[in-house]
């Protein structure tokens, strides 16, 4: 036996060089997938993108608020703090769903029609509303929308768990 592994050590050495190689494809291949996923909350995607987005966004108004550099600890802290609140949101949007707790368009317009940085003389401005979300928030009108929705879904579940609460003397 160890006679014939001697003989044919060339071509096992081969096979084996290949497999690696063929593996080291096969891993980065099937990682490109994997890659748009910051997290899982059961089966919803967090996505890398939206993640990155928000971190650029917070550390550009961190930036602007601090006159000195931000430390490696402040930025990691930031992205742990946008992650830990995206999967928070995300948790309770799928128990808002699950109870069955409903948004309809309306309150979404009056929420978007309501915030200030949409507002130009006291009015909501449509352009002023494209505009920011195109240049300040990176989103289009249909991903702020979906935003603000599971919003004021967490709102109203977050309402009815503080209704639902007694408080007892201690």
């Amino acid at each position: 036996m160890m006679r014939s592994l001697r003989k044919h050590m060339k071509k096992i050495m081969w096979a084996i060089a290949a497999m690696f190689i063929g593996g080291i494809f096969f891993w980065y291949g099937s990682g490109s997938r994997v890659m748009d996923t910051v997290a899982y909350v059961n089966k919803s995607k967090i996505e890398l993108k939206e993640y990155h987005k928000r971190v650029t966004q917070q550390l550009r108004r961190e930036r602007e608020r601090q006159e000195k550099e931000l430390s490696d600890e402040h930025i990691f802290q930031i992205r742990r703090q946008i992650l830990s609140s995206m999967i928070t949101q995300e948790v309770l949007y799928q128990e808002s769903k699950r109870l069955g707790i409903v948004v309809i368009e309306e309150e979404v317009v009056n929420t978007i029609h309501n915030l200030p940085q949409f507002q130009q003389d006291g009015k909501f401005n449509f352009s002023l509303y494209i505009q920011t979300l195109r240049y300040s928030v990176g989103a289009t009108a249909d991903e702020f929308e979906i935003f603000i929705r599971k919003s004021i879904a967490n709102r109203k579940l977050e309402r009815l768990i503080l209704s639902s609460a007694k408080v007892t003397k201690p």
